[in-house]
């Protein structure tokens, strides 16, 4: 739901909030949709999914996000 909701967040303090609550609650069982999330049109839906998923898989994030900002 979170993830859903981050394109029409436009304040920042609500990007700021989604991030940090999706890092703290994203699990194991999260991994594969943060993963999808990373390939989204939306900036602001990669940003949140990004952040969680470096906490959710640690360094196991670390092929995924290196492509990510390669991409950039």
């Amino acid at each position: 739901p979170v993830l859903r909701m981050a394109p029409v967040m436009q304040q920042e303090y609500l990007l700021h909030t989604a991030r940090k609550t999706l890092s703290t609650i994203a699990t194991k069982d999260d991994i594969e949709t943060l993963h999808t999330a990373l390939g989204s049109s939306e900036p602001a839906t990669v940003t949140i999914a990004a952040d969680a998923l470096a906490r959710a898989e640690g360094e196991a994030a670390k092929e995924a996000l290196t492509k990510l900002l390669a991409a950039e």
